[in-house]
């Protein structure tokens, strides 16, 4: 999913959800096409948009037809090997309860034989759901490894030159970052 996905068609919310389902089938879905659409903009809250049109939507709208039309695409679980899902910036529009709720669903998928990859700029949240955090500075690796390991004040220092405080969360016991 990048990270500003964009249409300029007046399709509906379910016909851009369908879009994940192509590779799927020829030319016409089929009923278990329409039945994993269904249930991805169900586990999306994205019934009531339906038969919305896409370009009437808010930006956090739009980004959650996206997720749930990459979802549709990897919904079912595979006999063999992983699923993929590549996230470069999803959180991009979303309100504060639709970013936990989008991380709490790709974490999901993540312990079900899929293998996540997400960019994202919210130091705090990576450290929340993600199982390894890689810190690229100028496209080269500085550090990477579990969030208790290597998240320290120094690496935040060099990775984005801003001075911070990290502490350990009462509630998760990751680390949570404090900006000065």
């Amino acid at each position: 999913m990048s990270q500003l996905p964009e249409l300029s068609f007046p399709l509906t919310v379910e016909e851009v959800v369908m879009m994940g389902r192509y590779p799927h089938f020829t030319f016409n879905p089929t009923k278990k096409d329409e039945s994993i659409c269904d249930d991805v903009m169900e586990r999306m809250n994205l019934t009531s948009f339906k038969t919305r049109n896409y370009l009437t939507l808010s930006g956090g709208e739009k980004q959650r037809v996206h997720f749930a039309r990459v979802l549709a695409q990897i919904w079912e679980k595979t006999e063999s090997g992983n699923r993929y899902l590549f996230l470069d910036e999803p959180l991009n529009s979303l309100d504060i309860n639709y970013q936990q709720e989008f991380l709490q669903i790709a974490k999901a998928f993540a312990r079900h034989n899929t293998v996540l990859i997400a960019v994202l700029h919210d130091i705090n949240l990576a450290i929340q759901y993600a199982d390894k955090l890689f810190f690229l500075k100028e496209g080269e690796l500085v550090a990477h490894g579990k969030p208790r390991e290597i998240l320290h004040e120094s690496l935040i220092q060099k990775v984005f030159d801003v001075s911070t405080t990290v502490i350990t969360n009462p509630v998760t016991t990751n680390p949570l970052v404090i900006f000065n």
